[in-house]
């Protein structure tokens, strides 16, 4: 009992004492801003069939990745503009990988590895797509073996693609 309303008195100063930090106190909240971007011109042009993508890039002997994102995202565009834009990245891209984009809110049309036709967004849902960008590397079956999310720079993104080359 001695212990109830111990634990009982510590809770109520925890309350009162929240109740009177004066809200200047509190740390400022970084506003995030919508940020436009334009996907680099040397991503895959893709229908998005991925049995077919996945099977073209297997017999080229490269990987699969699909950059996920959605419009205005600030960390997407932070990625653009510094990650993809760093030549070394894009080099061991085009080397290894066809990087496919996946826009998480688009109803455009595509085939998912499972054969299954559904549109850009619903797809996102079904693989668990969160937060953007996400990357996704795929084997030659059609699973996704890894993900990411987030950004990544360059010396740190280029570790992660070296890592996820299976062809």
């Amino acid at each position: 009992m001695l212990r109830f309303v111990f634990v009982l008195i510590w809770a109520l100063s925890l309350s009162s004492m929240a109740e009177n930090t004066p809200e200047s106190t509190s740390l400022p909240k970084e506003e995030i801003k919508p940020t436009p971007f334009v996907l680099p011109t040397w991503f895959k042009s893709s229908f998005l069939d991925l049995p077919s993508e996945i099977k073209d890039a297997t017999t080229n002997k490269k990987n699969v990745l699909i950059f996920a994102h959605q419009e205005n995202c600030p960390f997407t565009a932070k990625f653009i503009e510094t990650t993809f834009k760093d030549e070394n990245i894009k080099e061991f891209i085009l080397k290894h990988f066809e990087i496919i984009q996946l826009d998480v809110n688009s109803d455009r049309e595509m085939v998912a590895s499972n054969h299954q036709k559904l549109k850009e967004k619903e797809y996102a849902r079904i693989i668990k797509i969160f937060s953007t960008p996400t990357l996704l590397f795929f084997n030659k079956e059609g699973i996704i073996v890894k993900r990411y999310s987030g950004y990544y720079p360059p010396e740190i993104f280029l570790t992660l693609l070296q890592s996820n080359i299976t062809l």
